[in-house]
């Protein structure tokens, strides 16, 4: 037994003095799949590694390996789709009605984005594009204090800094532009209700207009003058021939003076019109509820008229145009229409004062020549209404006394050309052509028809002076009710009538 145990002893030192080999690592090796379950006898338990029994393999040679793993970053258009599809699935479920309302938010944020720059391009910039950019800098503060938030403080600080900006940029002072912004000045005042200021303010231009004008006028006449006199010294040109520059300095500077000229022409023409206009505004605040000065706008709509007629001969004696048709807005000079809304606005104001009603016939007649000289075989509303006013101004004459050896005679008369002027006004209003027939002739046919009952009342025929005052005041009833106070006059006609 003591041999069996020594020999079992040395088989076991021998067993752990002996190395084992290691088995080398195949690259690969086909593993078989057996369809028979092993035995549970055959099942060994896996040992868990350790820092004890870990034993790392060396690398495995890639040329050796039969199957190679690429792996792939994904790029950032890849990525964005993966999230926008993760991110889609069942947001309609989940938000089946905020979703529509932010589509439609995003839609209308955007239509409303290029509503404004449409806006921007179209109304906005137009307005700024003949002005250097420090101008329509100031002009854009001044706008907006103006229409969008009104402060006339800040407005007329803004204004005053365009003005300055344009005289530094040598913008020519009575120029559309620069004129514009003065006109802008004095709307801003007005609609701030800063009437004062307002009236000061186009009073002072009114004025500087005027003088540049003469004086431009004067030097004008002499550069023609001067132009003449070299002509009758260096002698004239043969007829046939050409006078021809070789310099083109001088070329350049002849032309330049020649364009000026061709400018400052316009501009004198502009600069009228618009001192007629200017004054014309001017009569109307005068006569509203915060000046309340019927005679310094009675002097207006007369300076106005009195530019208007000298402008008016003065161009019709040099052979210019003095006709503008229905565009004589976008016109340059003065026309026959302007001239004629002028005359109608000072003959309204003296048919509403008593001690002037006389001279109020002249003046409105003088306007109705000029409109049928312009107008022609066309005839306008306007010229029904002004033949209905001088209708009603003989009528109101013949309630004031006549200075006159037969008073009475004199009565008729008037009282036959009221009712002359007012029929004449009802026939021209019916023969307008529908392609220039506007509410005047209505508000004429008003005017005519109640002059007419009140003419046919005084007559004693209160038949018929009923039936004009019905007729107009179904007129007004058709087209709406006027801020005039026609309709209140009418219904206490009819209520005197049927009194009587």
């Amino acid at each position: 037994m003591f041999q069996a145990a020594v020999a079992r002893r040395t088989s076991n030192a021998l067993m752990r003095g002996a190395r084992i080999p290691q088995t080398p690592i195949l690259p690969s090796r086909t593993i078989a799949f057996s369809t028979q379950p092993r035995p549970l006898q055959q099942i060994t338990r896996l040992k868990v590694p350790n820092t004890s029994n870990l034993r790392v393999s060396p690398a495995i040679p890639l040329h050796n390996a039969s199957i190679t793993l690429q792996i792939r970053s994904l790029s950032y258009l890849q990525r964005t789709r993966l999230g926008l599809k993760q991110a889609s699935k069942g947001i309609w479920r989940k938000y089946p009605f905020l979703l529509p309302f932010a589509i439609l938010c995003v839609i209308g944020s955007f239509c409303t984005f290029f509503y404004i720059v449409y806006v921007e391009i179209t109304h906005h910039m137009p307005q700024y594009s003949k002005f250097p950019l420090p101008v329509a800098k100031h002009l854009r503060t001044a706008v907006w204090y103006t229409d969008v938030d009104l402060n006339p403080a800040l407005a007329l600080k803004s204004y005053k800094d365009a003005l300055q900006a344009a005289s530094e940029a040598h913008m020519h002072p009575f120029s559309d532009e620069v004129m514009g912004i003065k006109l802008q000045i004095a709307m801003m005042l007005e609609k701030a209700g800063l009437i004062e200021a307002s009236v000061k303010v186009l009073e002072q231009t009114k004025t500087e207009t005027l003088v540049w004008v003469e004086k431009s006028k004067q030097l004008a006449a002499q550069r023609e003058e001067e132009k003449e006199k070299r002509k009758k010294e260096h002698g004239e040109t043969p007829p046939g021939h050409k006078l021809e520059i070789d310099d083109p300095e001088v070329l350049k500077r002849w032309e330049a003076v020649q364009k000026f000229d061709a400018f400052e022409e316009k501009q004198r023409a502009k600069g009228i019109k618009k001192s007629v206009g200017m004054a014309l505004k001017l009569g109307e605040l005068y006569l509203s509820d915060h000046m309340q000065q019927p005679e310094l706008s009675e002097a207006s709509y007369e300076a106005a008229v009195d530019i208007a007629m000298k402008e008016l001969n003065s161009r019709l004696s040099q052979g210019l145009p003095v006709s503008g048709g229905e565009e004589y807005e976008k016109v340059e000079w003065l026309t026959r229409l302007e001239a004629a809304i002028a005359l109608a606005q000072l003959a309204h104001t003296y048919s509403a004062n008593e001690k002037r009603l006389d001279l109020a016939i002249p003046v409105f007649m003088r306007s109705l020549e000029l409109f049928r000289t312009e107008e022609g075989s066309n005839p306008s509303c306007r010229q029904a209404q002004i033949m209905s006013e001088i209708g009603g101004t003989w009528g109101n004459l013949a309630h004031m006394p006549f200075k006159t050896q037969d008073p009475e005679a004199s009565r008729k008369e008037a009282y036959q050309a009221s009712k002359q002027w007012s029929m004449n006004a009802l026939e021209l209003s019916a023969n307008v052509s529908s392609a220039v027939r506007d509410q005047g002739c209505d508000s004429a046919c008003v005017v005519a028809m109640f002059n007419l009952g009140e003419l046919a009342e005084l007559s004693g025929t209160l038949k018929q002076a009923e039936k004009w005052y019905r007729d107009a005041l179904a007129l007004i009833e058709k087209h709406g009710d006027p801020e005039d106070g026609s309709k209140a006059l009418l219904e206490e006609a009819l209520e005197r009538v049927a009194k009587k």
